[in-house]
């Protein structure tokens, strides 16, 4: 079925970003599902590399409200990161290593 609507849909995928879930995650990161051990395991493997912090919730909240403002009305379809440079970071080792 088409329709005629115009229905922009894009994504970001945050880095490690404290909300409420925070505590949720790093509750994953720990075998023994120990939240102040799981956050030294996920700064470890996430944040210490490449001398990164967690985003606040707000950091995360500023690139939505700019993608779904008219300055980006014809973007489209588009995962973006926003991770402070992470997975970037990532695959430039991935081709390094490749």
């Amino acid at each position: 079925m088409y329709t005629t609507r115009r229905i922009r849909l894009n994504a970001i995928c945050p880095g490690y970003t404290i909300t409420g879930l925070t505590t949720a995650f790093d509750k994953s990161g720990s075998a023994t599902g120990d939240a102040a051990e799981g956050k030294k395991v996920l700064e470890k493997k996430i944040l210490a590399p490449w001398d990164g912090r967690p985003a606040t919730a707000e950091e995360m909240g500023y690139p939505l409200v700019a993608m779904g403002s008219d300055m980006f009305s014809y973007m489209s379809g588009q995962t973006v990161f926003f991770d402070y440079g992470l997975t970037s970071s990532w695959e430039y080792a991935g081709a390094l290593n490749a």
